[in-house]
């Protein structure tokens, strides 16, 4: 452990026995001057499509000949069409809408085919070697058993997991719920979903490839489809006031609440850093947020904030 970091573990351990106080996110704020046509738009983070092949000896090797044509699934692929709720120009474009890159989608479908195991929990690497021998057995006893469906299922449930951590995160009443998911967009679950993903390394994909290898891989465009009908089904067919610059900026403003509680936390433990370790070695705001952001306030608070307020934050 570096100099750096056993301050900033002094520092976790000191707030750990001194808990902050949580303001009431519910208390009024001044609303701040840009309106929703004023938002920096955000784009969707790089996919990462580069697949690391696991070998898996002891295995007679077999030739598997997949259906041809688009995957039998439940789910929609590629056919159809999401529209944004919204009738504004601030409320019809991303993060109210997520652009799916189509020939990108059938090639996820046609992976998912081939695939035979999905990692749904993190795991250690030795235990996700020995899982991922016996599921390929098993697919290679049945070669039409792809995990598609049931990929789809743990898509589902993982929004629904993101939306109740919200739900806590923000101190959001059933009245809010909705209209608060509604406007962080589906954009923003994909970006919690991905980075979540990333972070904790679980939510990806193994597909059988000839020569018993398994390469992994994330299905991008297919998660934003599932998202988009998630959205459509639990958020889109509901009455609620989807244009309301009011309702909107209510929003912001609770947001923006949680947010300066952070910020202030933030800057007490960057402030408490830099007064502890030499001049020479000091740490700028936004290296101690990139090495430290995600443990101390969590992905799911620092994509909304980067939602409402741009990636400037903690910056």
């Amino acid at each position: 452990m570096n100099e750096i970091d056993e301050i900033l573990s002094n520092i976790d351990k000191d707030d750990q026995d001194n808990p902050a106080h949580s303001p009431d996110l519910n208390a009024g704020i001044s609303a701040p001057e840009e309106a929703p046509g004023g938002e920096e738009k955000e784009s969707a983070p790089a996919d990462d499509a580069a697949a690391s092949e696991i070998q898996v000896d002891d295995l007679p090797e077999v030739q598997i000949t997949l259906p041809s044509g688009r995957p039998e699934t439940s789910i929609p692929g590629g056919g159809e069409k999401f529209s944004a709720k919204g009738t504004k120009t601030w409320n019809t474009r991303e993060p109210y809408i997520i652009k799916i890159a189509a020939e990108t989608l059938r090639k996820d479908l046609a992976d998912l085919q081939r695939s035979f195991y999905y990692v749904d929990e993190p795991a250690g690497i030795e235990a996700l070697k020995e899982k991922i021998k016996q599921e390929i057995v098993k697919f290679l006893r049945k070669p039409t058993d792809n995990i598609t469906d049931r990929y789809a299922d743990f898509i589902y449930r993982s929004i629904i997991a993101v939306t109740q951590e919200i739900s806590s995160s923000f101190a959001l009443d059933q009245e809010n719920e909705k209209l608060f998911v509604y406007h962080i967009g589906p954009l923003t679950i994909y970006k919690i979903l991905k980075e979540e993903f990333i972070l904790k390394k679980y939510g990806f994909c193994y597909a059988y490839l000839p020569g018993n290898k398994a390469a992994r891989f994330f299905p991008a465009e297919f998660v934003k489809e599932i998202i988009l009908k998630w959205n459509t089904e639990n958020i889109n067919m509901l009455e609620l006031p989807f244009d309301s610059i009011q309702k909107y900026e209510e929003i912001k403003n609770l947001v923006m609440k949680k947010y300066q509680n952070d910020l202030r936390i933030f800057n007490t433990r960057f402030d408490q850093l830099n007064a502890k370790i030499d001049p020479a070695k000091s740490i700028s705001r936004s290296r101690l947020f990139q090495l430290k952001g995600s443990e101390w306030f969590g992905i799911l608070s620092i994509e909304i904030y980067k939602r409402f307020m741009g990636n400037s934050i903690f910056i």
